[in-house]
């Protein structure tokens, strides 16, 4: 473990000091959240953390409008199965019960009758960069970057809002068709619509464990792999863009998924074991994969790479996805893209 710590600092010596924001769909107190958050904050990022207070997956179905009747503002969700931007109908999110509780893995202090607060330490205090929002996916997302991110950042300035947005590590992948229905896509892409470059960052472990759940297990390591994946992959696309680049190309994400981490997988070692492939989302059937030039023949589905065959591969698919219809990005979001990553980790043909 000292060794992923090093790598983490060392890593940093060549990217700026970006402003981060992480959220997720499966809510405040999950483990792959906390490790990916301490990860963040080990490699010196400045970052906040919104996340939804209880489990929210499969939240991505409806959209909100905002319309103007009489003077006054009014909100309406309006079901489509081709949106993934479910959010609340109050700006602020929705007031908690008593009868709910804490948030999940009981995460927090004194949520009822609150809309937001702060989440928990490992000793039970509470970290001002750590939110729970009562609400969706979205929610987080759009609390994170219009009021959370302020307050945080205020330090470095005023008003200040991310530069990047890591939504996951979602528990259990999130590819090709899925993806219109997941709300930790559904909170990348809001970020995306707001101007911030995002990555949506889901694994094939499958159990969602607590937060505070320190035995060595599995689960544990696992999450630490996502973490640190997640994390080299963050460092290697803000240093690659350097200071005057954008992240990401504009209008697009990145849909990141990984194979069962579970160390009997063989996949143990994020740093030597893992390989990545370019990808494409294959949101429908007729979805047509994108011809870019590059060393291997041709880029496979999502669903391809993470298929049962490859998991012992340890094989992660990379896809760049547009953020408004979930069709692959163009020619050159993905040559910017690879551009971006060619010097980082082991990519391979499929």
């Amino acid at each position: 473990m000292q060794l992923l710590f090093i790598f983490a600092f060392a890593a940093c010596a060549y990217a700026r000091r970006a402003r981060l924001i992480v959220s997720d769909d499966d809510g405040l107190g999950t483990l792959n959240l906390y490790e990916l958050y301490m990860m963040v904050d080990l490699a010196d990022f400045d970052y906040v953390v919104s996340a939804p207070c209880d489990n929210q997956s499969g939240s991505g179905k409806s959209f909100l409008f905002f319309c103007s009747v009489r003077s006054q503002m009014i909100h309406i969700t309006v079901s489509d199965s081709t949106r993934d931007s479910r959010d609340t109908t109050k700006p602020e999110g929705d007031v908690r019960s008593q009868s709910l509780g804490e948030c999940r893995f009981n995460s927090s202090h004194g949520a009822a009758s609150h809309t937001y607060g702060h989440g928990l330490r490992d000793d039970g205090t509470e970290d001002p960069r750590l939110y729970w929002v009562n609400g969706y996916p979205v929610t987080a997302m759009r609390l994170g970057i219009d009021k959370f991110a302020a307050e945080v950042f205020s330090n470095l300035g005023n008003n200040l809002k991310p530069e990047l947005a890591l939504s996951g590590v979602n528990v259990g992948v999130n590819t090709d068709g899925v993806v219109s229905r997941s709300g930790t896509v559904g909170a990348a892409r809001f970020a995306v619509q707001r101007q911030i470059p995002a990555i949506s960052l889901s694994g094939a472990f499958p159990n969602a464990t607590a937060w505070n759940d320190r035995r060595d297990s599995p689960a544990l390591e696992s999450a630490r792999t996502y973490a640190s994946l997640s994390t080299s992959l963050a460092i290697q696309l803000i240093g690659a863009a350097g200071e005057t680049n954008p992240i990401l190309p504009p209008g697009v994400f990145l849909n990141v998924n990984f194979p069962n981490a579970d160390p009997s997988t063989g996949c143990d070692d994020w740093r030597t074991k893992f390989k990545w492939v370019l990808s494409y989302t294959k949101s429908t059937s007729n979805t047509i994969a994108p011809l870019v030039p590059h060393r291997c023949a041709r880029v496979p589905s999502e669903a391809e790479v993470l298929s049962p065959a490859n998991q012992r591969k340890c094989l992660f698919s990379i896809s760049v996805t547009n953020a408004e219809d979930f069709t692959p990005g163009s020619l050159d979001a993905y040559e910017t893209v690879l551009k971006r990553l060619e010097r980082w980790g082991t990519s391979t043909c499929f």
